[in-house]
């Protein structure tokens, strides 16, 4: 046989070896509505809401890593270096579709530098956050840190199907650590 043809049959079969094992290696994502979903080749996700149009007045993110019942966590991005990872007396309030505000003072809040956001402290899976989140229209924030304001509207179009391709490529879907 001559030394091309040996070379491209070893080719194609490494091809045909690596192909079975290619799509559990590669990452996830997918654009629902207003939001998107990233995963990692870990399965380690993120949902995200990016103001491209300048009318929400910010980002958020919603971030779950893979791993039986690990917490989901909601984290706002704000505008502006009064409310950046150096903030003073930084509070967040949210509200779903103008509902009741609840309010996160700076001892309940961590900067994420990974996506430039606030992290706001606990589980929403568990705190009853998720299910408004997955049923309503908006999200409300108000933030204020160092005599300076900022008031946001986030559309939740497409955060219930989000949810799910989360849950689907982090093999929730029927478990009881589903957020769907």
């Amino acid at each position: 046989m001559k030394r091309g043809n040996w070379t491209a049959g070893i080719v194609i079969g490494a091809a045909f070896l690596v192909a079975p094992f290619s799509s559990s290696l590669a990452g996830a994502f997918k654009s629902f509505g207003k939001w998107e979903v990233s995963c990692s080749n870990g399965r380690n996700c993120q949902l995200r809401f990016f103001d491209t149009d300048n009318k929400a007045g910010a980002n958020a993110f919603l971030l779950r890593d893979i791993g039986p019942a690990t917490p989901a966590a909601l984290a706002i991005g704000l505008p502006g270096d009064a409310f950046g990872d150096t903030a003073k007396d930084l509070t967040i309030a949210i509200s779903i579709d103008g509902g009741t505000e609840r309010s996160f003072g700076q001892e309940k809040l961590s900067y994420d530098g990974s996506v430039s956001a606030w992290k706001l402290a606990g589980d929403i899976a568990t705190d009853g956050l998720l299910e408004a989140l997955r049923k309503g229209k908006t999200i409300g924030v108000t933030a204020r840190a160092g005599g300076n304001m900022a008031k946001a509207i986030i559309p939740l179009d497409g955060m219930a199907a989000s949810l799910l391709f989360l849950d689907d490529t982090q093999n929730r879907v029927g478990h009881t650590d589903a957020l769907v």
